[in-house]
């Protein structure tokens, strides 16, 4: 299925004002459907976003590479490289809707977007930034967006909204994520965790993902990994008699020196003088 509507420009071209250029909803299943700012051949002042309603694609951009999976949308704008493309190992088939518009009026907001939740993110389906998309596409289907002014309007009301939501979600289908990922730091400690990575598995830019996890927790999240990691530290220290490099390993650590360094930070003791001491009250 490929349903792509094209928006009349009107005679008002202004590269000022924000406007749709196009709206489709695809299925997508050829393993050559590839796009990226230099395919597009568009001109600059061009952004769009994609959202991905049933399987999977990639999406990369910054040189990382990320699944666009049911409920994540990728924004993007044509100045900053971008690729992304059907990949058969991921699903049968990459159902999803996207929107293009241009305009210098609505570049600051993209960026912002970007800036604060990254390009790729978590949207709801049910959610009002979705229902609107879909709304384009109903009356683009219908040819009833006829009017400039109307069509201009709509994308900016869409650009509010999609950054509203995306702010407002800390208080909604944020705490399930952040949950989910809480229990992630418990099952992977031992592990390298890198924020960057971990935020955009679970929808987030990082700076997004660390306020979140901050007024969730009252921690930003180094200092909760560190405390699970600090605490199994003592955990060993109490119960066995491995050495510094062996509790490092079990804990996550990178070595025996962050380890002293890292507990007595945070402690005001070293290791050692924390098993002397808990040693001492074994015997008394």
């Amino acid at each position: 299925m490929k349903q792509v509507y094209h928006f009349p420009l009107s005679s008002y071209r202004s590269s000022e004002i924000i406007r749709p250029t196009s709206i489709a909803h695809e299925i997508i299943s050829d393993i050559n459907y590839r796009w990226n700012e230099r395919r597009m051949g568009i001109r600059s002042g061009y952004y769009f976003i994609q959202y991905t309603l049933r399987g999977a694609g990639r999406f990369t951009t910054g040189g990382e590479s990320k699944e666009a999976v049911e409920g994540m949308a990728f924004l993007c704008h044509v100045d900053t490289p971008f690729e992304y493309w059907f990949d058969p190992a991921l699903s049968k088939e990459w159902e999803f809707i996207w929107l293009g518009m241009t305009g210098i009026s609505g570049e600051p907001i993209v960026k912002k977007i970007q800036n604060e939740f990254g390009s790729l993110f978590h949207l709801e389906r049910k959610g009002l930034a979705v229902s609107t998309l879909f709304d384009f596409h109903k009356k683009a289907a219908k040819g009833q967006w006829m009017d400039f002014r109307d069509m201009s309007v709509a994308c900016y009301d869409f650009l509010m909204i999609l950054i509203d939501e995306l702010r407002s979600r800390g208080s909604t289908g944020s705490t399930d994520r952040i949950e989910e990922a809480l229990r992630y730091f418990n099952d992977h400690y031992k592990e390298s965790l890198q924020l960057k990575e971990l935020s955009g598995e679970f929808g987030y830019s990082a700076e997004h993902f660390s306020r979140l996890f901050r007024k969730r927790t009252g921690l930003s999240p180094v200092q909760y990994l560190h405390s699970i990691r600090l605490e199994r530290v003592k955990s060993l220290l109490r119960t066995t008699s491995y050495n510094l490099d062996r509790i490092a390993s079990e804990s996550g650590l990178n070595n025996a020196n962050y380890l002293c360094r890292l507990f007595k930070q945070t402690f005001e003791l070293s290791p050692g003088e924390y098993r002397e001491s808990k040693e001492r009250d074994l015997r008394v």
